[in-house]
C-alpha cells in the first residue's frame, strides 16, 4: 500500500442504537463514539467513569426498557437479512479507492461472521458478503479486529476460548490487510507472547497494522485522527471520521460533520507525508448510509477528481 485511499465500516449492534449524547460528545477529549454504547451503557465505575454513561443510561431506559445490549442484535438482524455490501459499494468505491476494511468485531465483542465462539453474532455471514461484493470491484480487503471485548479481561481462557479460535476462522477469508485494535488491555507476558506468535504467522501472507504490542508491523497507525508532525521512513496510514462517531450517531447535526474541503486538506497533508487515508463510514442498522457522511465523502471525491483532471492538462 502507497498513498492509497481506503474505506472502514464500523457496523453492528450499536448502529440499532445509533446514540451518543451530543453535548457529551462535542465537549470530550478522546473521541470514541456511539460504537462505544455498550461500555457507557454498563459503566460502573465511579473514578473517572466513561463520558456520556449517564445519558446513554436513561436513553435506554426510555427507548428500550433496559433490554440488554445484545437482545438489540434481532433488530440488527432482522434488517440485514437481505442486505448486500454492493449496496453501499455502488456509491462510494471509485478510481480513487484501492482498498476496504469490515469491522468484523468491535470492542462490544459481537461477530459479523459465523464464529463457533459465541451465540453474539450477525445472523447472515456479512464477512463473507463484504469479501464477495469487494471481488466484483477488484479491491483489496480488510478486517478490523478488536482484541479485547468490553467487561472481560485477556485472561489466558479468553485468549485460548475466544481470540485464538476467531482469529482462526476469518483467516479462512484471507484478508489483505489485518486492522487490529484494543491493544491496550494486552497486559500480561502471556498475552503479549500470543498476540505476536499470531501476527507472526499472519504477516506471512498479509499486513499488519501497529496496535499489536512489541511486536513487528507493516503499517504504523499513530493514534486515532493523529499524524505525524514528519515525514516516516516507513509505511504509515491516517483514520479519521467525517463526524465525530466511528459508529452511526443520529444525534448528530450537520456542524458535527467535516466538509468536503475539510477531508481534502487533511489529504494533502497525509499525501505530503507519504501516507494512507483511510475514511471511516458509520452506517445505519439497515446498512444505509449516513447522508452527511456521504454528502461530505462525495464531495471530497469530485474536489480531488477536479485536481487529478487540472494536472493532466
Amino acid at each position: 500500500m502507497s498513498n492509497n485511499i481506503g474505506i472502514i465500516f464500523h457496523w453492528g449492534i450499536y448502529s440499532v442504537v445509533g446514540f451518543d449524547d451530543i453535548k457529551a460528545v462535542r465537549r470530550r477529549k478522546l473521541k470514541n463514539g456511539a460504537e462505544w454504547y455498550y461500555k457507557r451503557l454498563y459503566e460502573k465505575s465511579d473514578y473517572r467513569p466513561i463520558s456520556g454513561h449517564k445519558e446513554t443510561k436513561k436513553y435506554h431506559l426510555e427507548q428500550f426498557n433496559n433490554r440488554d445490549y445484545f437482545d438489540l442484535s434481532n433488530e440488527f438482524n432482522d434488517n440485514t437479512t437481505d442486505f448486500d455490501f454492493d449496496i453501499i459499494f455502488r456509491k462510494l468505491i471509485n478510481d480513487k479507492i484501492s482498498y476496504v476494511i469490515l469491522t468484523a468485531k468491535h470492542h462490544d465483542g459481537f461477530c459479523l461472521w459465523n464464529t463457533e465462539t459465541t451465540v453474539n453474532k450477525s445472523k447472515k455471514d456479512l464477512v463473507e458478503n463484504f469479501f464477495k461484493a469487494a471481488e466484483k470491484y477488484n479491491i483489496k480487503v480488510g478486517l478490523y479486529y478488536s482484541w479485547f471485548e468490553f467487561g472481560k479481561s485477556m485472561t489466558i481462557d479468553f485468549i485460548n476460548k475466544v481470540v485464538i479460535p476467531q482469529i482462526n476462522e476469518l483467516k479462512k477469508y484471507k484478508p489483505f490487510y489485518w486492522w487490529f485494535d484494543g491493544d491496550w488491555e494486552i497486559k500480561t507476558k502471556y498475552a503479549s507472547n500470543v498476540v505476536k506468535n499470531i501476527v507472526e504467522d499472519l504477516r506471512k501472507y498479509a499486513l499488519v497494522n501497529s496496535r499489536i504490542v512489541n511486536s513487528i508491523c507493516d503499517i504504523k497507525i499513530f493514534g486515532d485522527r493523529m499524524y505525524p508532525e514528519y515525514t516516516p521512513p516507513y509505511k504509515w496510514e491516517y483514520i479519521f471520521t467525517i463526524g465525530h462517531s466511528w459508529g452511526y450517531n443520529k444525534a448528530q447535526e450537520q456542524c458535527d460533520y467535516k466538509d468536503g474541503k475539510e477531508i481534502k486538506r487533511l489529504y494533502d497533508l497525509v499525501m505530503q507525508k507519504n501516507g494512507n487515508f483511510l475514511i471511516n463510514f458509520g452506517p445505519k442498522m439497515n446498512g444505509e448510509l449516513d447522508e452527511n457522511e456521504l454528502k461530505s465523502y462525495n464531495d471530497f471525491i469530485n474536489i480531488i477528481s477536479e485536481d487529478d483532471e487540472y494536472k493532466s492538462n
